[in-house]
């Protein structure tokens, strides 16, 4: 059970007069990188927020967005009286300067003096009900990425199977291949000897042995298979949604990789470059299916 580091949550809960919206996204990213945007009113929240964030969550880029309806979220409220009086003293310096232009709204207003704190004493009663809101975000998090993570699993286990097939297949074409280089290097020294000289039957098996120790696949084959056997385990495993599993499928198809490089630099019929080809096409598949895994 695979989790995907792409998805999508929200939930929507009512606390008194006040409606809370939160939305939840996750992408691909190496690590864990959680960005917030929340109201003024929740900035306290922030920390607290990030440290459980990090216990529901292992690899992605989090974005997470607060929304409250119902509630002020500015945090600062127009003092009237401060207005009142800055207003009575711009109109008495027009008069003492002769400026006849009237003291507007925007004058008042772009003035600092006449923004207050807005108190916030009864914000702490949402806190609560925000982080219910959040787990039930994340929880459908979850479950979105739960879903995209099946689906790689099926189709990282597909190009697995091809991929075994084609070693499967690679192992089988060990034995006629040292058949065939015996065959041909005896009808190429035969070829070259004067009639009615024998052809040394020893000196031809010291060859075709050398040539089997210089093109012998056994164990690289014998590697492969245990690291598709490893594959398989962790294709299968329970894994949590913190647990990062993608990095460790990823090192086990970087092994294979280097397996298949070494049959290809030991292959020298048109029949094993042809699999190994196309064992590399389904390495690279999957390695890029892979980078969506936690």
């Amino acid at each position: 059970m695979l989790y995907s580091m792409t998805g999508f949550g929200r939930a929507e809960l009512s606390h008194e007069q006040v409606r809370i919206s939160v939305v939840v996204k996750s992408v691909n990213h190496k690590a864990l990188d959680i960005r917030m945007m929340l109201p003024p009113v929740l900035s306290e929240l922030e920390v607290e927020l990030t440290s459980w964030l990090r216990t529901q969550v292992g690899r992605g880029r989090l974005e997470l967005r607060i929304d409250l309806q119902g509630v002020s979220t500015r945090s600062a409220e127009l003092d009237v009286m401060t207005a009142e009086l800055l207003h009575r003293d711009l109109q008495g310096l027009c008069v003492r300067l002769g400026i006849s232009e009237p003291v507007s709204l925007s004058h008042l207003l772009s003035s600092q003096a006449v923004w207050r704190p807005r108190e916030q004493g009864s914000t702490p009663s949402l806190f609560e009900p925000v982080k219910r809101a959040v787990a039930m975000a994340i929880d459908s998090l979850s479950q979105s990425r739960l879903r995209e993570g099946l689906a790689l699993e099926e189709d990282l286990a597909s190009h697995l199977d091809v991929f075994e097939d084609r070693l499967l297949k690679a192992a089988g074409q060990a034995p006629k291949r040292l058949d065939e280089y015996r065959e041909k290097l005896q009808a190429k020294i035969a070829s070259l000897m004067p009639e009615g000289v024998e052809v040394d039957g020893q000196r031809i098996a010291m060859e075709v042995a050398l040539f089997a120790d210089r093109a012998d696949v056994n164990e690289e084959l014998s590697r492969a298979k245990v690291h598709i056997d490893e594959l398989r385990s962790l294709l299968s495993c329970e894994s949590s949604p913190i647990e990062r599993v993608g990095k460790r499928i990823d090192f086990f198809l970087q092994e294979l990789n280097r397996e298949v490089n070494t049959l290809a630099s030991k292959s020298r019929d048109a029949a094993l470059t042809t699999l190994t080809i196309d064992m590399k096409s389904e390495l690279e598949s999957m390695r890029e299916q892979t980078a969506n895994i936690q």
